[in-house]
């Protein structure tokens, strides 16, 4: 059996040594740096997922005999791992005829249902408000709207 304690440490002083050698390091050096570290992180994830979904999900449900909550399994190591089964709950299939289901229910439909509505800009409302010639509108529109930008994404591969 591995002894997980010194791997973890071997594992932190592999990562800590290849920081300090990233912060350092011209750019082609961190993408290998990176590339290495992406790697470790999917190899880690594969595994863990195997383990999550074979082991300790069905283990979880089968103490739990299906029913919602927190379930508990204990460790080696004072280690522990926390499953928490959700309370079921229902979608609506695709190509439901919600008119059909709402005239069946009638005043019993928002008991079933609840309906949202949901309000977002499109893609292009920054260079419509752009072009806009109704000041009020405009100023109405920029007071209501901030530009959001998202992180970059870095995604490493091999050639």
């Amino acid at each position: 059996m591995l002894d997980l304690n010194q791997f973890r440490q071997d594992v932190k002083v592999l990562i800590r040594a290849l920081s300090i050698e990233a912060d350092e390091a011209e750019p082609e050096r961190q993408v290998e740096i990176g590339m290495f570290l992406w790697n470790m992180i999917d190899a880690a994830n594969t595994s863990l997922d195997t383990i999550k979904d074979r082991y300790l999900r069905p283990y979880a449900m089968e103490q739990a005999n299906g029913e919602p909550g927190p379930q508990v399994i204990y460790g080696l190591s004072d280690t522990e791992c926390i499953i928490n089964i959700p309370e079921p709950s229902y979608r609506l299939k695709k190509d439901v005829d919600m008119d059909h289901i709402r005239d069946l229910l009638g005043d019993r439909f928002s008991e079933f249902f609840q309906e949202s509505s949901n309000v977002q800009p499109r893609r292009e409302t920054g260079n419509l408000v752009a072009r806009m010639n109704d000041g009020e509108a405009r100023q109405a529109l920029l007071d209501a709207l901030e530009e959001h930008s998202g992180t970059p994404r870095v995604m490493f591969k091999t050639s």
